[in-house]
């Protein structure tokens, strides 16, 4: 993603996790941290493209939360570390990729006017021509507050870096980037699997150089794919062009509601109640189950949740009341539920119960009425 395209949209993402399911009330996963269940085996979260800290959703797990935040601007990540308050939570300057991408692609590609062609459509944005209009510089004003902005001068990989602090397990990874993403994953692929990693974020950007190694969506979920993650939300991001500008989602100039989709935000899991998941990706400990659980109630799926409390019930009935959460996911989705029994047994009986309920139609008006009655008195 251009540089400008990033840091117009930081503000609200940052609050919104970019997606509009997010549980901030994730009553579950509170009470599983709150109990002590994960004491023991912390939730180790990674943020890639940590400007403005990390998002507050994924407190929920305080007091057991480790986190790791890497942004390549210097004044900023100094910001952060000197205003938070958990020692757990630390971030880094330093810009994040894959030492070896360059020779995966090449610059020389990316430049050459024909193999290189990108169908890229940001800059033709009715978003790009507000923002000549209004003599607007986000990157200035959001991601760096100082006139000159100092970028890091240290590079890395989460492998490199992983390896160095001796970090025995990742929980979640959450990418980022000023179009770096796929560079980031790459630099990750044994992070993901050796510290049995269960879910990432990815920004992916749909439209770019056609190459099997550039930042383009498809190539990010082949690439999750073959490290046996499931995608589970995309939430897309619209741009009108400037030839016939839409209506901006925003009181900034960004994404519209109308016109054609541009980027989006890309949830992945392991699925784990997949039939035959463990024989071919090997099975997670009790503690990663339960984390993935609280993952899938944190990102608004309680289903998810739920079938795997079910399916995993013994591994994990030794660190959670299987049926009390149960009950509590139940009542998430359903404010009016006695609890899960009650619900499914509601469903069993009538599936149709779960329907969307019948439009009420407006009482016709008098005037209505009246010309009505006007028509037939003249037909007749």
């Amino acid at each position: 993603m251009p540089a400008t395209l990033k840091a117009r949209e930081s503000v609200h993402r940052r609050h919104e996790m970019s997606t509009p399911r997010i549980n901030y009330a994730a009553r579950m996963t509170n009470a599983v941290a709150g109990r002590g269940a994960l004491t023991s085996t912390p939730f180790i979260l990674v943020d890639v493209g940590a400007s403005g800290g990390i998002e507050q959703c994924w407190r929920v797990f305080a007091p057991s939360l480790k986190a790791y935040g890497f942004d390549p601007l210097v004044k900023e990540v100094e910001r952060l570390n000197q205003v938070e308050p958990s020692p757990d939570i630390r971030y880094f300057a330093y810009f994040v990729g894959d030492p070896g991408y360059g020779e995966l692609y090449p610059p020389s590609f990316a430049s050459d006017s024909v193999l290189g062609w990108s169908d890229q459509v940001y800059e033709r944005t009715s978003a790009v021509r507000a923002q000549q209009l209004m003599s607007m510089s986000f990157t200035q004003r959001f991601n760096n507050e100082d006139p000159e902005i100092r970028l890091a001068d240290q590079r890395t990989s989460l492998d490199e870096f992983f390896t160095h602090t001796h970090t025995p397990y990742v929980d979640f990874i959450k990418v980022d980037t000023d179009g770096h993403d796929y560079e980031v994953l790459l630099g990750a692929r044994q992070t993901m699997a050796q510290k049995h990693v269960l879910g990432l974020l990815v920004e992916c950007q749909l439209h770019g150089v056609r190459h099997p190694h550039s930042n383009l969506f498809s190539n990010i979920d082949r690439l999750l794919r073959e490290q046996g993650f499931s995608l589970f939300d995309f939430e897309i991001y619209r741009y009108s062009r400037a030839a016939l500008p839409g209506h901006f989602v925003y009181e900034i100039p960004a994404q519209t509601h109308e016109g054609q989709v541009v980027w989006g935000d890309a949830l992945y899991f392991r699925d784990v109640t997949a039939v035959g998941y463990d024989q071919r990706w090997g099975a997670l400990e009790p503690s990663k189950l339960l984390k993935l659980a609280c993952l899938h109630e944190l990102f608004g799926m309680p289903d998810c949740a739920a079938e795997l409390l079910l399916q995993r019930r013994d591994a994990l009935s030794g660190l959670v009341d299987v049926d009390h959460a149960l009950d509590i996911l139940a009542n998430e989705m359903d404010p009016g539920s006695r609890g899960y029994r009650d619900r499914q047994a509601r469903f069993e009986q009538s599936p149709k119960s779960f329907f969307p309920a019948p439009r009420r139609r407006p009482a016709p008006s008098l005037r209505s009425m009246l010309g009505a009655l006007a028509r037939r008195v003249r037909k007749w």
